[in-house]
């Protein structure tokens, strides 16, 4: 599947930056993009968890 560098991806799609193979699991997905974030909302009270 080739994609057109002129248009921008669907928003659930990950970034070409990510090192995501179009494989990959969707709880990969899940680790690599929400896992982070959740970890920057929450902060150390997440690390306690």
């Amino acid at each position: 599947m080739t994609v057109d560098p002129s248009s921008s991806p669907p928003s659930f799609l990950p970034s070409p930056s990510l090192p995501l193979p179009p494989h990959c699991s969707p709880r990969l997905i899940f680790k690599t993009l929400f896992l982070p974030i959740l970890d920057a909302f929450l902060g150390d009270f997440w690390r306690v968890i």
